[in-house]
């Protein structure tokens, strides 16, 4: 399949009518972009990072991975707002289809020197070994510099959807900010596919992984 990274990361740059959309899909990994559109937090706009829905559609057209992501900013934020449509969607669709582990997407601002966080609660929302043992190594591949866990963001607010899915589904959750001079701009030639590939390869042997478990 030939993939048209620029028309995915368009698509969220158009107007769409709904907050948001969930793609349903197979397998026991979801993916998540809920900053995918500009969103609003304590009244003022936060900028969109529309790499992170692309990858999720790209996701769910490739490999039939669940996922949801923003199309439209309604006056808020599921990641920072204590309820919200978005969170409701995610945990029935969670509860409902046996998902056993959640990536949350986010991109962190190019000023940064941190190339790729997890956020893991200090490893409250996910253990150190197994599936995140899979996405660590999928990224230290890609020759990046600055790998980090919980630096600069820990995703342990409760209202995170890290910490929120964790917290409501009793399953693990994993948050990974992206700097974004590696998916848009100069350096996006070089490392957007790479990027997309380490996740999408993480979904793939973590529900390898999942199935031996779970059966």
């Amino acid at each position: 399949m030939t993939l048209d990274f620029d028309k995915y990361v368009k698509f969220f740059n158009e107007p769409h009518d709904e907050s948001f959309e969930l793609l349903e899909g197979s397998g026991l990994v979801m993916v998540s972009a809920p900053h995918a559109v500009d969103q609003t937090r304590e009244g003022n706009i936060k900028v969109a990072e529309p790499e992170t829905g692309a990858f999720a559609k790209l996701l769910h057209d490739e490999i039939n991975c669940p996922v949801i992501y923003k199309t439209k900013n309604c006056g808020d934020d599921a990641n920072y707002d204590m309820s919200s449509p978005y969170k409701d969607a995610l945990v029935s669709y969670i509860k409902k289809n046996g998902i056993k582990l959640l990536i949350d997407l986010h991109q962190l601002a190019p000023t940064r020197d941190v190339d790729i966080d997890f956020g893991t609660a200090k490893f409250r929302n996910i253990d150190r070994t197994g599936a995140f043992d899979l996405i660590f190594k999928e990224f230290s591949k890609l020759g990046l510099k600055d790998i980090r866990i919980d630096d600069p963001y820990d995703a342990s607010c409760p209202n995170t959807i890290s910490t929120y899915i964790r917290n409501t589904c009793d399953i693990p959750t994993v948050q990974i900010e992206i700097n974004s001079k590696l998916v848009y701009g100069e350096l996006a030639g070089q490392y957007f596919e790479k990027i997309y590939n380490a996740i999408k390869n993480s979904v793939l042997k973590i529900n390898d992984l999942l199935k031996e478990t779970h059966g």
